[in-house]
């Protein structure tokens, strides 16, 4: 059934109930956002300049990494020069100002997770756009992936860039999230990172291009 408190409006953030608990989503308005980024936010100045320099070329093509992540070493030297490209030009862009070998971004990718994340302290919703749909694809009710799962707070994020299919992701108090809006290399995508191996189970589809998962 169609679930009524989606009231999809840029200016709210509306809340969702699932079997007695209540997700609300975090990013839909400017002052909800900067709340989030103050109380959840990676605490830049604790970051290494190799970290910081990760954060960049990751959030601005994800890709290589974790292509290599969900497909194998046997895709390693492809994912090895994609990723020298997308160094070379943040370097044009003066976004970064050195490459970052792509084996030494492997080693830091988990890491840094592990040393910044926030644990969340309320049940929240994350959005998941896609261009066509992958999750949920032929009546399939689980998700996982192997690579770095990125969501974000806000539920409008770049339409045009990412995609109408919609997923709402109701994620439990007690997660633990890596949100880098404040380090990126893409601004405005609100971004929320998840560890490889995430699992999510479908919950319900609220109309043709939108639909509920929840993390356990």
């Amino acid at each position: 059934p169609y679930t009524v408190n989606l009231t999809n409006e840029e200016s709210h953030n509306w809340s969702y109930n699932h079997k007695g608990k209540n997700y609300q989503l975090q990013g839909n308005t400017p002052l909800s956002r900067q709340y989030f980024l103050e109380k959840y936010g990676v605490d830049i100045d604790k970051l290494s300049p190799q970290e910081e320099l990760f954060l960049k070329i990751f959030t601005k093509d994800s890709s290589p990494l974790n292509n290599y992540l969900r497909f194998g070493p046997d895709n390693l030297d492809e994912c090895k020069d994609r990723w020298k490209e997308i160094n070379l030009r943040l370097i044009d862009e003066n976004l970064v100002s050195e490459e970052l070998d792509f084996i030494i971004a492997l080693s830091i990718a988990e890491s840094i997770f592990n040393k910044y994340c926030k644990t969340l302290d309320e049940d929240i919703i994350l959005c998941r756009r896609e261009k066509e749909r992958f999750m949920g694809r032929k009546g399939k009710t689980t998700y996982d992936d192997k690579g770095f799962t990125s969501m974000s707070i806000h539920e409008f994020t770049k339409p045009d860039k990412y995609g109408d299919e919609l997923n709402y992701i109701l994620i439990p108090k007690g997660t633990k999230i890596l949100y880098v809006e404040g380090v990126t290399s893409s601004p405005e995508d609100f971004e929320t990172l998840f560890l490889p191996g995430i699992h999510l189970d479908h919950v319900e589809d609220v109309s043709s291009k939108k639909k509920i998962w929840k993390l356990p």
